[in-house]
Parts: structure tokens; sequence; C-alpha cells
């Protein structure tokens, strides 16, 4: 049974999968915009008492997986997800999968449409006038790793590819009045993952794992403080 959180932007959102069968015992999602840290562990105990009505503790002891959304998206909302993911696994001694918003929006997308003949651009509202992206090909991950450009830099790319190319994400929303060829399609979306793909798209997932950490395209926006010039020295060193 695998238990797959994500909290990389304004939803909260639980699963609990069982893939042996291939169903979806329980799930809660929520906008919450923030407050992801008091929001996530009430949410865990949510999905286990609803999908074992008659155990008074969560049965962690049946989880075999625990899956977890790396971003891009909010520093905390990250932090908080990547983290608890973790301290479950290490507790239960199982692993521990990241799987990106990019590749969860792409499966979404290819469940009901074929890469074939055309390329397909996930792209996120990476604020500051920026984009997060990655593109994907038929028959392979992807053509390129994430990373940010300018939303003007990204127009250009679009524009300059030779084939059809779909774009899919909150990103769209600021692309709809830029200048982009017929070759371009845009389908809008609010660029939150669905938790069922997520979790189905984890199982799929083999060994070995790496430990999932935070995709951040763009540093943090806090920096360390400089140290402190001409303090007086401790008393201990007087």
């Amino acid at each position: 049974m695998l238990l797959a959180l994500d909290t990389a932007n304004k939803q909260c959102a639980v699963c609990l999968y069982d893939d042996a069968n291939d169903q979806h015992l329980a799930i809660s999602q929520t906008m919450i915009g923030r407050g992801h840290a008091e929001h996530l562990l009430p949410s865990i105990l949510e999905v286990f008492r609803s999908a074992f009505p008659n155990e008074e503790m969560p049965a962690w002891n049946r989880l075999t997986k625990v899956a977890v959304s790396i971003g891009p998206g909010s520093f905390t909302g990250l932090r908080v997800g990547v983290s608890v993911a973790r301290a479950i696994g290490l507790s239960q001694n199982i692993p521990t999968i990241g799987i990106s918003v990019f590749k969860t929006i792409k499966a979404q997308y290819t469940t009901q449409n074929d890469l074939a003949d055309h390329a397909l651009y996930v792209a996120q509202d990476a604020r500051r006038d920026e984009i997060f992206f990655q593109s994907f090909e038929r028959d392979s991950l992807s053509s390129k790793p994430p990373q940010a450009l300018s939303i003007g830099a990204f127009v250009k790319e679009l524009n300059q590819s030779d084939r059809s190319t779909t774009v899919i994400g909150s990103a769209v929303s600021l692309l709809q009045w830029q200048d982009l060829t017929p070759a371009v399609n845009l389908i809008e979306h609010d660029g939150e993952i669905d938790i069922k793909t997520m979790a189905e798209l984890a199982t799929k997932k083999s060994a070995p794992y790496d430990k999932p950490k935070p995709l951040y395209i763009r540093a943090a926006d806090a920096k360390p403080q400089s140290p402190l010039k001409n303090l007086a020295p401790p008393p201990s060193a007087l």
C-alpha cells in the first residue's frame, strides 16, 4: 500500500493507494493556500480513518512505499511534504519516492492524448515574470531537464519549434496574450496535480530509490545574513 502526499502548491492532498489491486482506498484533497504544516498530518490521519474505520490507530505497518510531490512549488510547502514523507519512510523502513509536478501533469495529459505528433511543455507560473517548465517527447521521459526562463524567452523557444507544441500548466494564463505561432496550443490548467495520478505514477518507479528532495529551480528568496562586524567580544574573551 502506498501513501501519496502533495503540498507543493495551494492544495494539501493525501491518497492511500492499494497498488496490488489498483484501488484508491481514501483521498483527502483540499485547497488551503497556506498552512500545509498544520493540515498535512490531520489529513493523513483522515485518510487512514476513512480506509480503515475499525482501527483506532493509523495502520502504518500496512505501508510499503511513500510518495511525495517534489515541486516545483512553494518553498515552505515542499519542505513540509518532503520532511513528513521521509520521516514516515524512515520510521517504517520503506522506500520514499519523489515525483515532480511536471511529470504528474504530463501523466494526466497523456492518459487521454498521444505525443506522437507534437511536443508537450508543462509550464508553471514562477512569478517575477518567469516560467518554470519541462518539455516532453514521445518515447522519452523528457527532452530537457526542468528549467526557468523569462516569459519572453519562453515564448521565443515555443515559436522556434519546428513542430506542433502543446503547453499545459498554470503559466498558460501568462501566455494567452503573447504573440505565439499557430503551431502552439495552450491548455488552461491551475497547476495543481491529481493526487491519484501521482500515486499511480509512483508505483511504476523501480528501485533504486533516491531520497526525495525539493525541486528548487530557482534559489530561495531568503539569504543568509552577513556576519556582524565590530561586535564586542563575549565576556569569556575579556
